[in-house]
């Protein structure tokens, strides 16, 4: 329905879902390669504690996000596989420094008006959103809606994703990726995070 009425919904609704799945991949595997010794011990070298599936897919994904695109091998690839052409790959994925993607265009082309103040605020409260608070299980919901709302800076500054975008819209639309941020869900968890954290000082100097 989205694709039909308007692709760019259909895009971002995409572009969330595999964002959502290397999150859920990360954080739920666990399990090493490593084998055990005959006393059923994991053994204790380098190697063992360095290869698990987590590490492995955390490399992988660095490499099919950061590493690949940089190559023009690649990207003339994954080029035959896009739904649009306007030729604006060449103009925003550029390469341009030591040859490397580093987002030049994010600050420009109405991104920086789009995001605003909000984007400004999203990144000023990163540190103490995500320190506010504390067992791993609410670290990771945290990373879970940070990551929703910095989906925009994801899409900006992740090669793969960037190229993808940039090659599949018009000139004029390269802020729309803004929309995707889901930084409403940032706001409201970090005002509840500072509702307990100060409830909790009241009640304790009662």
């Amino acid at each position: 329905i989205l694709w039909v009425n308007h692709r760019q919904e259909a895009v971002f609704l995409g572009y969330i879902v595999i964002v959502w799945l290397i999150l859920n991949a990360v954080f739920t595997l666990k399990s090493p390669l490593s084998s055990r010794n005959q006393h059923g011990r994991k053994k204790n070298d380098w190697f063992a504690r360095f290869f698990t599936l987590k590490g492995v897919l955390v490399l992988l994904i660095f490499l099919v996000l950061f590493l690949l695109p940089q190559q023009e091998l690649f990207r003339k690839w994954l080029h035959q596989f896009f739904v649009c052409n306007y030729g604006n790959s060449e103009q925003l994925f550029f390469l341009n420094w030591v040859d490397l993607f580093t987002g030049k265009h994010a600050s420009s082309l109405r991104v920086k008006d789009t995001l605003g103040m909000t984007g400004i605020l999203m990144l000023l409260i990163t540190v103490p959103y995500l320190l506010l608070g504390g067992n791993n299980e609410s670290l990771e919901r945290k990373v879970r809606i940070y990551v929703l709302a910095m989906l925009p800076f994801i899409g900006y500054f992740v090669p793969l994703f960037h190229y993808v975008w940039a090659s599949n819209i018009k000139f004029g639309t390269y802020y729309r990726l803004c929309y995707s941020s889901m930084f409403w869900l940032l706001f409201a968890d970090f005002l509840f995070g500072l509702e307990r954290f100060f409830s909790g000082l009241i009640e304790q100097k009662k």
